[in-house]
C-alpha cells in the first residue's frame, strides 16, 4: 500500500488530496467530506476508512473542495453546484490514474458531501458503479431554512454572507439551495447505493428511509439502507465507526 499527496485544478484553482494506492489495477473509491470539513473528517474517520479499503485492495482518493482544507478558493464562494463540480473534476483526474479500474469504481461521501455524491451519481451515471451515502443531506433546502432568520437574511443583504461557526457562507450558496435535489438525482443511477444513517443525526433518518424507498423503484441496482442504533451525524464512537468502516468496506468488497 501506498500513499501518495496530489493535487489538480479545477476554474484555475488548485485542489489537494491523498491517494491511497492498494495495487495495479484496483477497484478505487472517492471520498467527498462534509460542510465546514476536509479529506481527514472528525476524528479521522476518512483517513481510517481509507486505510482500511486499501488494506482490502481498495484504493482512494480523498480531498479537500476548494475553499476547504488545504485547497485554494474561499469558503464564502462555496456552493454545492462547485463542489459537484470539483467532484466531478476529481473522478476524471482519478480515471487517469493508471492504477485504476475504471470499471470499478465508487464514491463515499458524509453530510454534505453525501448531497454532492448522490447529485454527481445521477449525472454521470456509468463512470460510478457503487455509492455510500453516509449521514447524507437529502433535503438541504429543508434542513438549513431554519437559519434563514429575518435577521441573517438582512446579514446576507448587507454583508453578502453569514457567519456560521467562524465560516463565511456567501449568498449564493442560499440562493441555489432550491435547485438541489439529491434524492431526485441518486434515483438516475444504475448501479449500487448504501445508505448509512445515525439513529441520533441531527438529520432525521427518515430522509434516509424516504430515499431508500425511491431507491428500491429503480428497475437498476440494489439499494441497502442501515441504521446505526443511538449514532450521532458522524458516528463519534469507536463502536460506531468500527460498525460504519467494517460495513462500507464489505459494501464495496461486494459491489466493485
Amino acid at each position: 500500500m501506498k500513499e501518495q499527496f496530489v493535487s489538480f485544478y479545477n476554474k484555475n484553482q488548485r485542489i489537494v488530496g491523498m491517494l491511497h494506492i492498494a495495487g495495479e489495477k484496483t477497484p478505487t473509491v472517492m471520498m467527498c467530506h462534509g460542510f465546514t470539513g476536509q479529506r481527514m473528517e472528525a476524528h479521522f474517520l476518512f483517513v481510517k476508512t481509507a486505510r482500511r479499503l486499501a488494506e482490502n485492495g481498495i484504493s482512494v482518493l480523498r480531498f479537500d473542495f476548494r475553499g476547504s482544507g488545504e485547497s485554494e478558493g474561499k469558503f464564502e464562494d462555496m456552493t454545492i453546484e462547485e463542489e459537484i463540480s470539483d467532484a466531478y473534476t476529481a473522478l476524471h483526474f482519478l480515471l487517469m490514474q493508471e492504477f485504476v479500474d475504471y470499471n470499478r469504481v465508487g464514491i463515499v461521501g458524509l453530510s454534505m458531501g453525501g448531497c454532492v455524491s448522490a447529485c454527481l451519481a445521477g449525472r454521470v451515471k456509468n463512470l460510478l458503479q457503487s455509492v455510500a451515502l453516509w449521514s447524507a443531506a437529502y433535503k438541504p433546502k429543508e434542513d438549513l431554512s431554519a437559519i434563514l432568520t429575518p435577521e441573517v437574511k438582512e446579514s446576507l443583504e448587507k454583508l453578502g454572507y453569514i457567519n456560521m461557526g467562524g465560516n463565511k457562507v456567501g449568498r449564493k450558496f442560499f440562493e441555489i439551495l432550491p435547485q438541489i435535489d439529491p434524492i431526485k438525482e441518486i434515483v438516475n443511477f444504475p448501479g449500487d447505493v448504501l445508505l448509512v444513517h445515525g439513529e441520533a443525526d441531527f438529520i432525521p433518518y427518515s430522509q434516509a428511509e424516504e430515499c431508500y424507498e425511491r431507491l428500491k423503484e429503480r428497475k437498476e441496482g440494489k439499494a441497502k439502507l442501515h441504521i446505526v442504533k443511538g449514532a450521532d451525524h458522524t458516528f463519534s464512537s469507536p463502536e460506531w465507526e468500527d460498525e460504519v468502516i467494517n460495513l462500507t468496506v464489505e459494501w464495496f468488497r461486494e459491489t466493485l
